[in-house]
């Protein structure tokens, strides 16, 4: 009787941890129970980890590259300017790594807070913790990507992280073009982080997923909008 009462206690602790893997098979469920408990650390605590191993290698790669070219400097302000860099890729992936996802989670839930409005809500409206928590396990797919990128790019040796957009597919394209510009803006890992947010806010709302998708395009288009409106303002003064 009490081991049955340990495992009951014991599930909702594991919850968080279980659903970073299900987010990412059957994200209705998984967001049922973490955001019914707000269990934003176990996705963070992933995001915060990959992203300082992350920025560790870049900072790492860049200071290689440094390196080269200060070898042949030998002056005091080259030697001051090879201490700072050496303090900053120890310290800036571990800041990076803690703040970055926070500080990114904290804008999102501020994101989802707006389109909530707009939605309007069966039941009762979203709290700050529940959006936070949504960002932190929506923006999982992109900490992927991230992770991959620079596998990639280690293992093929290569100058520059993989990418995961459709331009990839089509070589031939100019990057002076409509196509490309608007191909490259496409992403496999952030169209997936937006249909977890799309599920997401669906299942903090009491709404049908299609209802949050239709808001989210209208929103969308009004804010497209007003980029161009404002983008043809600016050139009308600038001639």
């Amino acid at each position: 009787m009490q081991e049955t009462s340990r495992t009951v206690e014991a599930l909702p602790r594991a919850v968080g941890w279980i659903d970073i893997l299900t987010v990412f098979v059957d994200p209705e469920r998984a967001f049922h129970r973490v955001l019914k408990q707000g269990t934003w650390f176990p996705a963070y605590l992933v995001s915060a980890l990959l992203a300082t191993g992350v920025a560790a290698w870049m900072m790492q790669n860049s200071m290689s590259v440094f390196e080269q070219g200060l070898a042949q400097a030998a002056t005091a302000q080259a030697e001051q300017m090879r201490a700072f860099m050496f303090t900053m890729t120890k310290v800036a992936p571990i800041i990076g790594g803690i703040l970055g996802p926070l500080i990114a989670g904290a804008l999102m839930a501020l994101v989802y807070g707006a389109l909530g409005l707009f939605i309007g809500s069966s039941g009762p409206s979203g709290s700050f913790r529940s959006y936070f928590t949504l960002a932190c396990f929506a923006r999982l797919p992109q900490v992927v990507a991230q992770a991959l990128g620079v596998g990639g790019m280690i293992l093929f040796h290569l100058q520059t992280p993989l990418i995961f957009s459709p331009v990839v597919l089509f070589p031939n394209l100019a990057p002076q073009s409509l196509a490309y510009s608007l191909l490259s803006t496409l992403d496999v890992f952030m169209i997936w982080s937006i249909i977890l947010a799309t599920v997401g806010l669906a299942v903090i709302h009491g709404r049908k997923v299609r209802e949050v998708v239709a808001a989210g395009v209208v929103l969308y288009l009004v804010s497209l909008s007003l980029s161009v409106s404002l983008s043809l303002i600016a050139a009308a003064f600038s001639v």
